[in-house]
């Protein structure tokens, strides 16, 4: 949490989840957060104390929505960065807020949240939300069986990636759809190159494709 709309759009997604899951939800916030939090000048105690209203009113509100949830709190003193990622390695998700820009052109994520996806190899959800952080059009719900998509890279291991990915579908009890995205020769130049490259070399990569889904398949 940063005290942001995004951040409580987030709270609100992971809030969720233990429905799916089982264990426990944490909320927390590292006091060195810029932005929604007070200056970096500010002293030590009115950084502490914005950091325990922003957990406070997080955790309260979580409980108002969510009555059979306990939603533990925790303030971190330090870099955003590596003190989420620390956390990050005990958990199973890692869930930051980030500011939509529109249906078309995605995410906007700030240094700090990409900082802290380069800092755990642990999966990290981005939320976007575009409306009040309750109104049920604002975020993705859980209850909505649309179809994950996982894009995979054919000519590397991605393992842990796939297994993510089967796991996520067989939560949510949909569909899982496998993605694989190849540029075709720079030599291509007409339509009739282009169907012959198409034809020689699609073949291919979708056998591989399915080989690599298929030990995940059968089970």
């Amino acid at each position: 949490m940063d005290g942001s709309a995004e951040s409580l759009h987030a709270a609100q997604w992971a809030a969720d989840e233990p429905l799916l899951r089982g264990p426990a939800l944490r909320v927390a916030v590292a006091d060195q957060w810029s932005g929604a939090a007070p200056a970096p000048a500010a002293p030590a105690r009115e950084q502490h104390r914005w950091a325990d209203r922003v957990l406070a009113g997080t955790a309260s509100d979580v409980s108002k929505h969510h009555p059979g949830l306990t939603a533990a709190t925790v303030r971190l003193s330090g870099r955003p960065a590596p003190e989420l990622a620390a956390r990050a390695a005990e958990a199973e998700l890692l869930v930051l807020g980030s500011r939509g820009l529109g249906r078309v052109r995605g995410f906007l994520v700030g240094p700090v949240g990409l900082a802290t996806i380069g800092a755990t190899g642990q999966p990290v959800v981005l939320v976007r939300g575009t409306g009040p952080p309750h109104d049920e059009r604002a975020v993705p719900h859980h209850g909505l069986r649309r179809d994950v998509v996982v894009g995979v890279d054919i000519h590397h291991a991605c393992d842990a990636l796939l297994a993510f990915a089967f796991e996520e579908a067989a939560l949510r009890g949909c569909a899982l759809r496998a993605v694989h995205g190849w540029s075709l020769p720079p030599v291509v130049r007409d339509a009739g190159a282009l169907a012959a490259a198409e034809r020689d070399m699609g073949p291919d990569i979708a056998r591989r494709l399915t080989d690599m889904l298929l030990p995940r398949r059968e089970r």
